[in-house]
């Protein structure tokens, strides 16, 4: 069974189905936060500071990789002090697997060249869509971004 994934970077498609399995599959490992209201699972989740997978794992800047992991590890903050994007929208699509809330993960970009650079959750409250980009702790549920191009990730 694979808990922990670093490889290299073979594109957002691949990444993606490993972000819905670890989310999907392993939501248990969020034992009593699933229980949270989601605004508080959220915010706890934005608190956690930020690091690119480059910062945390310096040895691999000869080649791009992506590191995604199931939420036990992710949660572990002596493990995995900073996360990434992909990593906090683990931990959200967790969430809303164990509280069965339909989710989705969409790559973006912000660019105006349309280059994909960032992924978030986005999760259905209420009977409605609404953005969980925990990536920063200034950043809200239902925040609107200056999106230039979208992809829904596929399982």
């Amino acid at each position: 069974m694979v808990t922990v994934d670093i490889m290299p970077h073979e594109g957002k498609e691949y990444t993606g189905r490993w972000m819905y399995h670890f989310a999907e599959n392993f939501n248990e490992d969020l034992g009593a936060f699933r229980f949270l209201p989601f605004a508080r699972w959220y915010d706890r989740v934005a608190a956690i500071p930020y690091g690119s997978d480059d910062e945390i794992f310096p040895d691999s800047e000869k080649e791009i990789i992506e590191v995604v992991a199931r939420p036990e590890y992710l949660m572990n903050r002596a493990t995995w002090p900073r996360l990434d994007c992909k990593k906090k929208a683990i931990l959200i699509g967790a969430w809303a697997a164990a509280n069965g809330v339909p989710f989705a993960f969409l790559a973006v970009s912000e660019k105006p060249s349309k280059e994909i650079h960032h992924v978030f959750p986005v999760v259905c409250l209420n009977g409605q869509w609404k953005t969980a980009d925990a990536t920063f702790p200034d950043y809200h549920i239902g925040q609107a971004f200056p999106i230039t191009h979208a992809e829904e990730l596929r399982r």
